[in-house]
């Protein structure tokens, strides 16, 4: 019995060390200036909003774009924009939206699931239709 109470206070104290939070990278892209990565943390019973951080690869300048409660989709830079997609409402309206960063406009895009839906069978049709 006494053997049984010491394995579980080793599995206790084992699982609570590696909760730890997590950086969770979602995605990353990156052109020639720039560099867009979206991560969340892991926590035990939750996850945290996604972060969208830009850093401007010559100077290594790293500026917290946006936080956003549910997922985010997709992330693309385009020639003077960075374009955000995500399923949900934002959490903060401190971060820049919709304002310059590194030269680059920061746009978020809502999109739905009927939306993601559509563009996923427009994906697979043109996959299909190049083969």
């Amino acid at each position: 019995m006494k053997l049984i109470k010491i394995l579980f206070c080793v599995v206790i104290v084992i699982g609570l060390k590696s909760c730890k939070e997590k950086k969770l990278i979602r995605k990353n892209v990156r052109n020639k200036d720039v560099g867009v990565t979206v991560y969340y943390y892991s926590y035990i019973s939750n996850i945290s909003p996604y972060n969208v951080e830009l850093k401007e690869l010559n100077t290594d300048s790293t500026v917290l774009v946006a936080k956003i409660t549910q997922t985010v989709v997709d992330v693309e830079i385009r020639s003077d924009s960075i374009i955000i997609s995500h399923t949900g409402r934002m959490v903060q309206s401190d971060y820049i939206i919709g304002g310059k960063v590194f030269d680059y406009n920061i746009l978020i895009k809502q999109v739905d699931s009927h939306q993601l839906h559509m563009d996923y069978m427009k994906n697979k049709k043109d996959s299909s239709s190049n083969e």
